[in-house]
């Protein structure tokens, strides 16, 4: 008998060390294997395994296959809250998607399928709270006919003689003012220079600052980041002389002194963010520099772009048909008019909702 268990927990390890953690999850479950001493090391390397495959499906929006690893790697360590509250989170982030998109239904059935599972917050009920409603004032508005394209739904102003006219392509930079958090430059392009600060010099990042006038460009590709150095640059003091791709937490070293962190904090968003970590700033001053993607995130959760710790739950602000519009759980009120959740966002809108406000400013 001693040989046979111990046979079988080489087999374990031999399948976990070739990438087969499924195989080696089901030796490890005959005759309680994973609970006998010697097998500890397998168990360590096995859960590491389901963890590192959680993050994967995780980011590709593989939540079953997320559910079904996080069950054995649970059954294998016991309780992981922190990885659990993630996959809860990302399930959430892609049910807001499905409201944005109008899918009530699949909405639903993720908020549905997060209570079968005993994961489902308060937060997520309204998420399909949400969802219902706008389900519902849909189909009074429509009155049974087809739903219209994005294009149909564009909404148009009236100039002062009546004439109708588009409204306003979202602009490239404008200011973000968060009541009690903090101001926030926002960069909408692909492509955004970095350079010295001093009349004339018309760059998307002025900082104040010992540097060259257009003294780097930082351009998104993707989901990913680079930064192309024309002057001294140097990440994790490392000095580069091409495109580097930036990862979270980058340190970035532009000339002798100024010093700048690069972040991407939310794992279903390409929106990054910069904080300076020398005391340089921005001119005008500005708490931080948003790289807005599609989605900017603010509110009381660490992964979020803008963390806002008194607000009970997030606000996004997004991008669609070349307009940009904001969107929140409960009815929000945006220059003046009452929405229901969701609504466009002009050149210079002040938005508040029930423990939050804040206004633009384009520049």
């Amino acid at each position: 008998m001693f040989q046979s268990w111990r046979w079988k927990i080489k087999q374990a390890e031999a399948a976990c060390a070739a990438g087969r953690i499924d195989e080696a999850m089901r030796t490890l479950r005959q005759d309680e294997l994973r609970l006998f001493q010697p097998a500890e090391r397998v168990v360590d390397r096995l859960a590491a395994a389901y963890r590192a495959r959680i993050e994967t499906r995780i980011s590709a929006s593989n939540f079953a296959g997320a559910w079904a690893d996080l069950e054995c790697m649970e059954e294998l360590k016991g309780p992981t809250e922190e990885l659990r509250g993630r996959l809860v989170d990302a399930e959430l982030a892609q049910a807001l998607r499905r409201v944005e998109a109008g899918d009530a239904a699949g909405t639903v059935a993720i908020i549905d399928g997060l209570e079968r599972r005993q994961a489902c917050s308060d937060r997520g009920r309204r998420i399909r709270d949400a969802a219902r409603r706008a389900e519902a004032g849909a189909r009074v508005t429509l009155g049974g006919r087809a739903k219209p394209s994005a294009s149909q739904r564009m909404p148009v102003m009236v100039d002062p003689q009546g004439k109708s006219r588009a409204t306003p392509r979202i602009p490239s930079r404008f200011r973000l003012w968060i009541d009690a958090v903090g101001g926030y430059l926002v960069c909408l392009a692909d492509q955004v220079v970095l350079g010295q600060a001093i009349p004339g010099n018309k760059v998307d990042i002025p900082i104040l600052g010992d540097l060259s006038r257009r003294h780097a460009i930082i351009r998104r590709q993707g989901e990913g980041y680079f930064i192309e150095p024309n002057h001294a640059v140097s990440v994790e003091r490392q000095p580069i002389q091409e495109a580097t791709l930036l990862t979270d937490g980058d340190e970035i070293a532009l000339g002798p002194s100024v010093r700048i962190r690069f972040r991407k904090p939310h794992v279903l968003s390409a929106t990054a963010r910069l904080e300076f970590v020398s005391r340089h700033s921005t001119a005008p001053s500005a708490d931080g520099i948003l790289l807005m993607a599609e989605s900017c995130v603010l509110g009381p959760r660490w992964q979020n772009h803008v963390v806002c710790r008194n607000w009970a739950d997030d606000v996004i602000l997004y991008r669609q048909d070349e307009q940009l519009y904001c969107r929140a759980m409960d009815s929000i009120q945006i220059d003046g008019e009452w929405m229901e959740g969701r609504g466009r966002v002009g050149d210079n809108s002040h938005i508040a909702g029930a423990d939050f406000a804040l206004s633009l400013e384009v520049i």
